[in-house]
């Protein structure tokens, strides 16, 4: 005999469902006693991600759901602090760089400190050629800029290289 859902509410019938056998009841008991187990050990951001990862990839077959992920402090420690950094204060700015330093980025951490070393050297304007890579060392040593506006090629050396161009142009630079 089907059982209907109604909405108290309304009196409207939400939907209409066969009756289970015991052996099906027990299942899905088997089956809720199990997730239970497995999500209680995840935060509620997690499970909410998956159900969302799980309805996209179920609806668009040719597609993949895959979260981003950002690095926010949800507590500052020492080195943050001297930083000038605090924790995430869920003010939504993360998208216009973070006032607070929560949210991890060159503009927040990196740059700040390597401001206080004394060794920091901003070039605006200038786009990466190529690093300079030398043979008897085996190793980076420098970097190839051209300033956009004049054309003109400087190098620049160090004991350690980063390139941090993102994810595309790192990538590009280094196949260079």
């Amino acid at each position: 005999m089907p059982i209907a859902s109604i909405d108290p509410s309304t009196g409207k019938t939400i939907g209409i469902f066969e009756e289970l056998t015991d052996r099906e009841i027990d299942e899905k008991l088997a089956r809720a006693v199990e997730t239970y187990r497995e999500y209680r050990r995840t935060t509620f951001e997690e499970r909410a991600e998956k159900m969302m990862r799980d309805k996209v990839n179920a609806h668009y077959k040719d597609r993949m759901m895959l979260m981003g992920r950002c690095a926010n402090l949800t507590k500052a420690g020492e080195l943050q602090l001297q930083q000038g950094r605090s924790q995430c204060q869920a003010r939504d700015l993360c998208y216009r760089g973070c006032p607070f330093g929560a949210y991890f980025s060159s503009n927040s951490s990196t740059l700040p400190w390597a401001e206080k070393s004394g060794n920091l050297t901003l070039r605006p304007g200038s786009v990466v050629h190529s690093i300079i890579y030398d043979e008897q060392k085996g190793k980076a040593t420098g970097v190839r800029v051209i300033d956009a506006k004049t054309k003109k090629a400087t190098e620049y050396f160090a004991r350690i290289i980063f390139v941090n161009a993102a994810c595309l142009n790192s990538n590009l630079i280094l196949l260079i």
